[in-house]
């Protein structure tokens, strides 16, 4: 028998390809994917936030003394309402007050930034590497929103040295806002506690010292202002700013 016979059988036993793959599943994606997000660098990573930390640390280290020296005065100030306009009038507490505020809104600042207090699309668009700066170009301008309008409203008020007391008695309640925030924080590191509850419990500390802060002023405006003038200046100084603040986080 001829080789062909044995040939023929065996190529005429082999479908064509057309009709051996008639179906499958097919693995592969047919579109690219998209990559995955980048991983933002920690808080504590970021150069500019770990200089700003060290300039804290050493501008605190070198105004310790005047801190504790000054303690007693803002501890007399959430006592009493008498007690921003006592420390108003001395001099030197003065000055260690505001130095001590100036050192405290740093912190403050710092910690606003690490733990998300202030959010908003605008800073969150922002390399992480300016979120920081930027919360502190928010928080200067919130303060100067309020310097302005206390120097526009306090050019016709009698009992200007009330008037200011009044103004200054953010600074006594912002140190102690800053200090409570700072060993509040420093808790949650050591006990491990989420940083969404670090966040939560942060917030109710500012809000509750703010609402302190608003009575006490209140009390100062009321010992030589009618109450519904005492209310007038409450909001201008005070309602006014902190609604600009909350619309820069809220709808930005």
């Amino acid at each position: 028998m001829s080789p062909a016979a044995f040939i023929l059988p065996l190529q005429t036993g082999i479908p064509p390809v057309s009709d051996a793959l008639t179906r499958g599943v097919l693995e592969l994606a047919t579109e690219p994917t998209a990559l995955p997000p980048a991983i933002e660098p920690a808080w504590n990573s970021n150069p500019l936030n770990i200089a700003a930390v060290l300039i804290f640390t050493f501008w605190m280290m070198l105004n310790i003394r005047a801190i504790i020296h000054i303690t007693p005065a803002l501890a007399d100030c959430l006592v009493r309402w008498k007690g921003s306009v006592n420390l108003d009038k001395s001099i030197q507490l003065s000055r260690e007050r505001n130095t001590a505020a100036r050192i405290l809104f740093l912190c403050g600042g710092l910690l606003v930034s690490r733990y998300g207090l202030l959010r908003s699309g605008v800073i969150d668009g922002l390399p992480a590497i300016w979120q920081t700066p930027a919360i502190f170009g928010v928080l200067t301008a919130y303060a100067l929103l309020r310097r302005i309008i206390y120097l526009f409203m306090s050019r016709h008020v009698r009992k200007r040295e009330i008037f200011m007391a009044g103004h200054t008695a953010s600074y006594n309640f912002g140190i102690w806002i800053a200090i409570a925030m700072l060993l509040a924080a420093g808790a949650g590191s050591a006990l491990s506690i989420p940083e969404a509850d670090m966040k939560n419990i942060l917030t109710g500390i500012c809000l509750f010292f703010y609402i302190f802060y608003l009575i006490r002023k209140m009390q100062i405006f009321n010992s030589c202002y009618h109450k519904f003038m005492s209310f007038l200046y409450l909001c201008g100084l005070e309602l006014l700013p902190t609604a600009a603040l909350t619309a820069v986080a809220v709808f930005s």
